[in-house]
């Protein structure tokens, strides 16, 4: 039966930007090597406009699900929003411009955060609250993401990709069948908690000056992070290692809690991270690339904490999963964190 027999995906919806920019038309400006494209296989993202931000892209993917589901805005009774980390205000109730903008009167709202990570977790947080408080039957799910210079360059900032700007939603909602979320597994190495510190200062350990704004200091980089972090050969392979263990031991102990074996898997869902990392995903349960999400970052980048909700949406839409399937979501984030769930459909 699953750990949440009760609880299915009632709808989707999702919001991207429509201007796209191409990865050739700013490797000169930015420096980006024909071997990084090659590697990272993402050829253009979509930008947000300018007067555009994360909960504006957030509200409208959530009226789409909400339109989708036929869910009235009275009827949801919680909403969870993630992002990254790139909010539009230091301090700010962002779950709360959400709710009141949807005209959610009735639900509680709030924010969860656990990098790249944070849909899988708010998808078990959502089912978890509908599986044990009968008050609660209608739970929102959305994610948004904006990438906006000068406090973060979507082109440079890593070499594992390229990054784009969108947002996507996910109602859940008891009693609904055809997507029985039947497991979680979800895993965390804290010794690499200080690897992707970012900005470097801004803080209250090191509240930001008008110097280190002039000295680049108060600026997203995961790359110059883990090189100020990671001072030789050695360390960087010892993190890469430790990464690629866990994302292996979080799907192997998924199969381990549902009672199944890699041959099952018929699906997998993944972030949009550079193709040569997917493929050592896809390796470990070793499913066939064509049957994951990974075509779908070619033309989206990788959008955050939106990828996962996005992608299962896509690949729904594009006949990519069907009914009977047994469908993995795999996910990781700075921490270093990893995720992973059951849906069979």
């Amino acid at each position: 039966m699953g750990l949440y027999p009760d609880v299915g995906i009632l709808s989707f919806g999702s919001y991207i930007p429509e201007k796209t920019v191409s990865v050739h038309e700013v490797k000169d400006r930015y420096g980006i090597s024909d071997e990084l494209i090659e590697r990272v296989q993402i050829e253009c993202v979509h930008v947000a406009a300018d007067h555009e931000f994360a909960t504006d892209m957030a509200i409208k993917a959530a009226k789409k699900a909400m339109e989708k589901g036929k869910v009235k805005p009275e009827q949801i009774d919680l909403i969870i929003y993630s992002y990254i980390s790139w909010a539009e205000h230091f301090i700010w109730a962002d779950y709360g411009k959400i709710q009141h903008a949807l005209g959610a009167i009735n639900s509680a709202a709030i924010r969860l955060e656990q990098s790249c990570n944070a849909g899988i977790m708010a998808l078990e947080y959502g089912c978890a609250k509908i599986q044990s408080n009968p008050d609660i039957n209608t739970v929102l799910l959305v994610t948004a993401e904006t990438w906006k210079e000068p406090l973060v360059n979507r082109w440079t900032c890593t070499d594992g990709c390229f990054f784009g700007d969108g947002a996507s939603a996910v109602i859940l909602q008891r009693g609904v069948k055809g997507s029985q979320i039947i497991n979680f597994c979800n895993k965390t190495d804290g010794s690499l908690n200080y690897i992707w510190r970012i900005p470097l200062v801004g803080g209250t350990k090191h509240p930001i000056t008008p110097e280190h704004v002039e000295q680049g200091l108060y600026f997203g980089s995961m790359i110059e992070s883990a090189r100020r972090n990671l001072k030789n050969e050695d360390e960087r392979k010892e993190v890469g290692e430790k990464i690629v263990s866990l994302n292996i031991q979080t799907l192997k102990e998924l199969l381990q809690k549902i009672g199944k074996s890699k041959k099952d898997v018929d699906k997998l869902v993944v972030y949009n991270v550079g193709l040569h990392f997917l493929k050592k995903i896809a390796d470990s349960i070793e499913i066939p690339l064509e049957n994951t999400s990974a075509y779908l970052a070619k033309n989206h980048g990788h959008i955050g904490v939106v990828d996962i909700f996005l992608n299962l949406e896509k690949m729904i839409e594009d006949g990519n999963i069907q009914k009977g399937d047994l469908v993995f979501l795999f996910s990781g984030g700075t921490g270093y964190c990893a995720s992973s769930t059951a849906i069979q459909f």
